[in-house]
């Protein structure tokens, strides 16, 4: 069963239509009770104090979620760029919102980071490789691993296949970022495949 909620949210950026206030409502829904044997999609969650792209429909009196019970929130960064550039088209701002989430938060939002910047290219296009090539440099060994191999279906080379082969014998990595390194090595066709 599902309850409907009301959140109240502060606008910094709107990509698409419009709103009069900085400050708004809208409805979203949560299952109800939340069972431990629930195997489906996840749903909305929205947390006090994170900064989220949301979608919504409805006139600004009657905003509601444009997709009806599943999570379809996206966590960004705590901050907004620091330099806004009015230039820019509302589709190559979000699509840098989403690189900066990543680059904020590489712990808990780089876990996801492939999907980040899936999202950026689906907004940005080819112009998102050059700006994520960046994170081949990250400190963080899972989200170099998550650029490379995003990488690696777009705009392969040496510097990519030598991060999936370090990422494919590094026993300090989890074993999901091992294997999928060592997978798209093999796919890819590299011989060698010991660390350089």
């Amino acid at each position: 069963m599902a309850a409907q909620w009301t959140a109240l949210a502060s606008v910094d950026q709107v990509f698409k239509g419009a709103v009069s206030s900085q400050t708004i409502h809208f409805n979203y829904y949560r299952l109800v009770p939340r069972s431990a044997d629930y195997f489906g999609p996840p749903d909305s969650h929205f947390e006090s104090g994170v900064r989220y792209v949301i979608f919504l429909k409805g006139r600004e009196s009657d905003l509601h979620t444009a997709i009806p019970l599943y999570q379809m929130e996206v966590q960004l960064s705590p901050q907004p760029p620091s330099q806004p550039q009015p230039y820019r088209s509302p589709l190559s701002a979000l699509a840098q919102e989403l690189l900066l989430a990543v680059q904020s938060a590489p712990a808990t939002v780089g876990r996801s980071a492939t999907h980040y910047f899936s999202w950026a290219e689906e907004l940005f296009g080819n112009k998102t490789v050059p700006l994520v090539q960046p994170f081949l440099n990250e400190a963080d060994p899972l989200v170099r691993y998550q650029a490379a191999w995003w990488l690696s279906f777009r705009n392969p080379n040496d510097t990519v296949v030598a991060i999936l082969v370090t990422t494919a014998n590094d026993k300090t990595i989890e074993t999901w970022a091992r294997s999928g390194a060592e997978q798209r090595v093999r796919d890819m066709g590299v011989t060698d495949r010991h660390e350089p």
